[in-house]
């Protein structure tokens, strides 16, 4: 199927690939590539061996977590989305919260940190919690509730 299109946009590309699956139909694959932030705390390299002997193993550059973490703290204050707030609840269970490394990705953007307009958006997402990610979270949704004083407790 091929490339179903690439567009530049301001501090980023989206490319979607279109391709069939062996037992779905058409499929598309987005692939959004950040351009105008840049990566503060340098990569980590992971190793894999995939399941499939016909794909080879390969070695990737990966974010480290903590610059995960503050980038989708930027995310959730910029765009305000249920699954800026569902992945800022995994990482902030395994990487801990830089709060100098949060407040220089902020203010890439202009922006500042502060617990109580992170905690307001969180708050705002609670109508949208369960529509929006019920159909891309396949295990039980959390609670919103304890997701939201989770994640407010360890960016607090």
């Amino acid at each position: 199927m091929g490339t179903k299109g690439a567009k530049e946009m301001k501090g980023s590309t989206l490319i979607k690939l279109g391709f069939r699956g062996q037992l779905t139909g058409p499929n598309t694959l987005r692939v959004d590539i950040a351009t105008g932030n840049p990566v503060l705390r340098g990569f980590d390299v992971k190793s894999c061996i995939p399941a499939y002997a016909d794909i080879n193993p390969f070695s990737i550059r990966v974010m480290k977590p903590e610059e995960m973490l503050a980038e989708k703290v930027h995310s959730l204050l910029a765009r305000e989305r249920a699954r800026d707030l569902f992945d800022l609840f995994f990482l902030v269970r395994i990487a801990k919260a830089d709060r100098a490394l949060i407040e220089e990705k902020l203010r890439n953007f202009g922006m500042k940190f502060n617990a109580r307009d992170l905690e307001r958006k969180i708050s705002g997402l609670k109508s949208v919690w369960i529509p929006e990610l019920r159909p891309f979270v396949l295990s039980e949704l959390p609670d919103f509730k304890n997701v939201k004083d989770f994640v407010v407790a360890k960016l607090s």
